[in-house]
């Protein structure tokens, strides 16, 4: 796995926010709350084989995932939504996935680490 789908850049959102600390952390929060939920929605979606609903999830959750300004991740997610639009599966869509389970709780981790820091700031 990459170590570049596990870092988020805040820089954008920040520029967004106008540098608005509690904005920034209210949407990382928004964030780690839905995460899991979305993630749980796309695995069930892929395990009934419903390939075209969990495109939609995946989409939901790339536009989550885009504010964190990680390309990479951005990438891998849009191709995971390429190919459950088809409708069916590919060992290529089933290796996306799997690498996309090993890193969201790497990810959430990270951006609950982001909270802690801009709590304490």
């Amino acid at each position: 796995m990459s170590d570049t789908l596990l870092v988020i850049d805040l820089a954008p959102l920040r520029s967004l926010s106008g540098d608005d600390t509690e904005f920034v952390k209210e949407i990382l929060e928004m964030i780690s709350i839905q995460s899991p939920q979305l993630l749980d929605k796309i695995n069930e979606e892929y395990a009934r084989e419903e390939y075209q609903a969990m495109s939609k999830t995946v989409h939901k959750y790339k536009s989550s995932l885009q504010i964190l300004g990680n390309q990479s991740l951005i990438s891998m997610v849009q191709e995971m939504e390429d190919l459950s639009s088809t409708g069916h599966t590919t060992p290529r869509l089933a290796s996306l996935l799997d690498t996309f389970n090993s890193i969201c709780d790497q990810l959430l981790d990270i951006i609950r680490e982001e909270l802690i820091m801009l709590s304490d700031a």
